[in-house]
């Protein structure tokens, strides 16, 4: 068995995976295109995450309607990382991704171009150390915002 990512929660301004590694040295990828679950379109309710979810179709702040171009523009958008830059609008929230350990691991995420379509964003979450049987949970959520 390999990686997965299980959602737990969904609320309209906080999404809750599971991911469970079994194997070590491996990666999930949460993407952003409105397949089956764990899918961050699929998954998320009204409100901002839906929103950048929909980026591609929809555009989001600075992005424009076709989706993203750049790893940048994941991370703005998942990660808040330069949004002010890449994103604009102060109206627009960014989200934030946190990862809460169950059990000792190493695991990291960033934020990616989708490896099905890159003009959409995409989670990358990885076990980087090399023994499976570990589990954490992922939250991307909405900073400051109620349910987060």
């Amino acid at each position: 068995m390999a990686i997965t990512a299980t959602l737990v929660f969904a609320g309209h301004n906080r999404l809750r995976y599971l991911i469970n590694s079994t194997v070590g040295s491996e990666s999930v990828e949460i993407q952003c295109v409105g397949g089956p679950s764990p899918d961050l379109l699929t998954d998320s309710l009204a409100g901002p995450l839906k929103q950048i979810a929909r980026v591609k179709t929809q555009g989001y702040g600075l992005i424009p309607v076709g989706g993203i171009s750049s790893q940048a523009e994941a991370r703005a958008l998942l990660q808040s990382e330069d949004n002010a830059t890449l994103v604009g609008n102060p109206n627009k929230p960014t989200a934030i991704c946190r990862l809460e350990r169950r059990h000792a691991s190493s695991f990291t995420v960033d934020a990616i171009q989708g490896t099905v379509d890159p003009a959409t964003p995409s989670l990358l979450i990885s076990n980087v150390i090399a023994s499976g049987g570990v589990q954490v949970y992922l939250d991307v959520e909405i900073p400051g915002s109620i349910g987060a």
